[in-house]
């Protein structure tokens, strides 16, 4: 069982910190939850980083803690809470609709809390514990990664950081249960995220949308059971939802001449969390390169016509901060001596990869696997397939950010089928233990669909644009 005490405590280094580390960010139109995001990732890379370079392993927290002191020092001698807590910077004032819809959703949170520390890590779901808890363990005990005796060195390992960061804070033993608390929470932010979509005019019952996707979305295993698939999916989302903000607010035109601070403060944000996405799993590169381009397409077919030098002027040191993000992994596993031609220790090779081609023929045996997950999974793709596309030709202003979910989506259908291809396991075994939690990842593509379309709908009814925006 679990203590009261110890679950209120966990609240400081799950919610607080990263909340107060998100206050950094100046752009007062981004809302807390996606400002959690961006400390809670803030903090994974802190202490993956040290742990890569083998550090004191003080030394990341300390560097928190440095950064936390003047944030409470600003708060504490000036008025500036009061500022900052105002409904047009950092924590909007809720609605009562908006505030009702919240109160369930903290229930189902906390449910999933209750669950996960009445549940310990299950046997059953080997690669939770061999692979992703005992990272998280040798990263408590700051086991070198060349040291760590695993075969799987080459895995970014960002949810076992951070399972290890709320379990250090939990006390001296590893408290595992504790350590899991923090991926229900990856999904319940990221609904809350959603909020950067709605307008002030909207009707109230569309707030209960919140609720209907938590409940439509939320998968009980994957967000509680140590697996990654969850928290990749609810990064990759979130780097999404800040391209669908740029979208939507025209980016390109406004870099065109000089971007202002939203549209500055969102690229920032859409490029920092696609680079943080090559720290969570292998796949996470792939994603990473697959909202870019999906946004360049975009971009390229919609608004070839205002692509000019300043535009990419303009992009160049958010692409710069990506670039860093993408080679700075591979980078810290070299300095830790670890093989990089090794993909998932002898599954792949850089080789394999390269020559899928020369296996088209065991597309016979993948096939009956991949649609049967679609055919499982009808109910959940429909609704923001249809929705999307209604709202393609009714909503003009939603174009361009539909176009870009649906070409994440076709893109990572078809890169998703590329490992079974080049894999040297036995194949069968492969596709039943990989293809479905691979799918999974696309979990966030559901609900932003949903959430973008009914939001444009839902903006076009109240007059705030017209069939004739376009």
């Amino acid at each position: 069982m679990f203590d009261n005490l110890l679950l209120l405590y966990a609240l400081i280094p799950i919610i607080l910190i990263p909340g107060i580390l998100g206050s950094y960010l100046p752009a007062a139109h981004v809302v807390f939850p996606i400002r959690w995001w961006f400390g809670i990732l803030v903090i994974g890379l802190t202490v993956m980083i040290c742990h890569a370079l083998e550090t004191n392993p003080l030394l990341p927290f300390l560097l928190i803690a440095l950064l936390l002191c003047p944030r409470f020092l600003h708060w504490f001698g000036s008025r500036a809470f009061e500022k900052l807590s105002s409904p047009k910077n950092f924590l909007a004032r809720p609605s009562r609709a908006e505030a009702t819809a919240a109160l369930v959703l903290l229930t189902m949170w906390f449910s999933a809390w209750l669950f996960v520390l009445t549940h310990p890590v299950d046997p059953y779901y080997a690669d939770a514990v061999t692979i992703w808890y005992r990272k998280a363990r040798n990263i408590f005990y700051w086991v070198p990664i060349r040291e760590d005796g695993s075969a799987l060195k080459t895995y970014p390992h960002l949810g076992s950081v951070l399972q290890m960061y709320v379990m250090r804070w939990m006390g001296k033993e590893p408290l595992e249960g504790y350590g899991r608390l923090i991926y229900p929470s990856f999904f319940f932010m990221w609904i809350f995220s959603f909020r950067v979509l709605w307008h002030e005019r909207f009707e109230p019952w569309l707030h209960g949308l919140f609720v209907i996707l938590a409940l439509a979305l939320f998968h009980l295993p994957h967000f509680t059971n140590g697996y990654q698939d969850g928290f990749l999916s609810m990064a990759v989302g979130i780097s999404a939802l800040c391209f669908v903000k740029l979208f939507l607010e025209d980016f390109v035109s406004k870099t065109a001449g000089q971007a202002g601070s939203q549209t500055s403060a969102w690229l920032f944000l859409a490029f920092f969390f696609a680079g943080s996405l090559c720290f969570i799993k292998l796949e996470g590169t792939t994603w990473a390169f697959i909202l870019l381009i999906s946004a360049g397409m975009t971009c390229f077919l919609f608004q070839r016509a205002q692509l000019n030098k300043q535009t990419i002027k303009q992009i160049l040191p958010f692409l710069a901060l990506f670039s860093v993000l993408l080679i700075l992994w591979p980078l810290l596993l070299r300095f830790n001596q670890v093989d990089l031609k090794k993909i998932q220790a002898d599954a792949y090779s850089t080789r394999d990869m390269l020559t899928w081609y020369k296996n088209m023929d065991r597309w016979q045996v993948i096939q009956p696997y991949y649609f049967a997950y679609w055919k499982k999974n009808l109910l959940l793709v429909l609704p923001g397939l249809f929705l999307s596309a209604l709202s393609y030709f009714l909503a003009p202003k939603s174009r361009k950010a539909i176009f870009f979910l649906w070409m994440v989506f076709l893109s990572h259908s078809l890169f998703v089928l590329l490992p079974f291809f080049a894999t040297r396991l036995p194949l069968e075994w492969h596709i039943q233990n990989a293809l479905s939690r691979l799918l999974f990842q696309q979990l966030f593509l559901y609900g932003t669909w949903i959430a973008l379309s009914v939001s444009s709908l839902a903006a076009l009814r109240a007059g705030q644009h017209s069939p004739s925006n376009k």
